[in-house]
């Protein structure tokens, strides 16, 4: 939805690089203008699965994203997770 100053997109990520590195799972953020119709849920699913979100094999990704120009109460944010990092 390009709402982050370039600045703080640079610092941001900055910082989720250095957590994959650090912790070997991957935090993607984004924001998204607009969810197509479908339900935050099954939008941050799809997104999750499409971007390719967690480190190959381990399903350990998560995105964390924000739909600002949608309708109140569907806007987020919301935090998807890959399978191994649901416990």
């Amino acid at each position: 939805a390009n709402v982050l100053p370039p600045a703080t997109k640079a610092d941001l990520t900055a910082k989720l690089e250095a957590l994959q590195k650090d912790t070997k799972r991957q935090l993607v953020v984004a924001t998204i203008p607009d969810l197509q119709g479908r339900e935050i849920e099954e939008y941050g699913v799809g997104l999750g699965r499409a971007w390719g979100v967690g480190l190959k094999g381990a399903n350990n990704g998560a995105i964390l994203f924000i739909a600002p120009n949608a309708p109140k109460g569907h806007r987020g944010p919301r935090l998807e997770v890959g399978y191994s990092l649901e416990p």
